[in-house]
């Protein structure tokens, strides 16, 4: 598969917009998507939601930094952190740019070496920056030695990328679409949970993908969707709640940590307050329920079938995952 495109090295999505067909709205007014057989649906996916596609870094490590580019970043002389990054298509597959100086963009190359000592630049959105940074942080809370820190990271993303270019037939056996010539990205073998088959075609052509490109940090509602899901219970599902070894609201973030501490908080909150209108069982059941909640969803979400699940909340447990893969191989290498 070609692809004249480079995407973002944690998620594996492009950083521009998708088109929405918004059905309520004359065929007139949608004349950008009339070429597109079966886009996005805006019913799904809204434009708020896709924003964040387009808020990008360039980041990575580099051992001899450019002088001119330290200039219009926040770096240090292994870290490099680029001001939010234009994407300039000029010249074919094109490369991310930054502002320098009066304004003037410099292109700068990523997914290749950018020094004698084995450097390399990756383009990263912001989102998937903050959700990197948890999982780093959340890594330290537990008292871990390796891949604690953004550096770590990097090696972990340039190693990966020297490693697509050698044994090729062995990547090619792992990913149908693996081509190193073609990539316009790094190559997993679980091709980024249903990305990696987009790369070089539409993003908003085939239905059912929408939550590749819903945000995957501002999730709307998540502590209401959560709770109205523990009303629902099942037996099966409070049987397993009985048997949990969840013993409070404390136990939340060990046991959901790709949840942010805002998430937590509000589930907290809202744990709080149905205890003290006596409509629930306890803080005991309502943090063991909301777990198990969360576990058969993870469950729904991985076999594909997750029609009534957030697309955000959707997008930030395929992000982790890819990111628990690529910490977990790189430990046990």
């Amino acid at each position: 598969m070609w692809s004249t495109e480079k995407y973002c090295a944690v998620c594996g999505c492009p950083f521009s917009l998708p088109l929405l067909w918004d059905r309520k709205i004359p065929s007139a007014d949608n004349d950008t998507t009339l070429d597109l057989s079966n886009p996005y649906d805006a019913d799904k996916l809204s434009q708020s939601e896709i924003r964040w596609l387009t808020d990008f870094r360039v980041v990575g490590r580099w051992l001899e930094p450019h002088r001119d580019l330290l200039k219009y970043s926040q770096s240090s002389p292994q870290y490099f952190f680029s001001c939010p990054a234009e994407w300039d298509y000029g010249g074919g597959a094109g490369e991310p740019s930054i502002p320098g100086a009066q304004d003037v963009f410099k292109k700068i190359q990523v997914y290749e070496h950018c020094d004698d000592l084995g450097g390399m630049l990756f383009p990263i959105h912001t989102c998937c920056l903050e959700i990197v940074n948890h999982l780093l942080q959340e890594r330290r809370g537990r008292s871990l030695l390796k891949i604690t820190n953004i550096l770590e990271f990097m090696d972990i993303l340039r190693d990966t990328r020297i490693a697509n270019g050698t044994n090729i037939a062995e990547k090619r056996a792992l990913s149908p679409y693996y081509s190193y010539g073609n990539s316009g990205g790094l190559e997993w073998s679980h091709n980024y949970f249903g990305a990696r088959r987009f790369w070089g075609d539409g993003w908003d052509t085939e239905p059912g993908w929408e939550f590749l490109c819903a945000d995957p940090v501002q999730v709307p509602r998540l502590a209401e969707w959560l709770l109205k899901k523990v009303q629902r219970f099942d037996g099966q599902a409070e049987s397993a709640v009985q048997h949990s070894t969840i013993s409070g609201s404390d136990d939340l973030a060990p046991a959901m940590p790709w949840l942010f501490a805002s998430e937590i908080a509000a589930l907290e909150s809202e744990i709080t307050n149905l205890v003290n209108q006596n409509s629930s069982p306890g803080i005991h059941f309502l943090s063991a329920a909301i777990v198990q909640t969360m576990k058969m969803t993870i469950e729904v979400m991985e076999e594909g079938n997750a029609t009534d699940v957030p697309l955000g909340l959707q997008n930030r447990w395929r992000i982790w995952r890819i990111l628990e893969s690529a910490v977990a191989n790189s430990v046990g290498s």
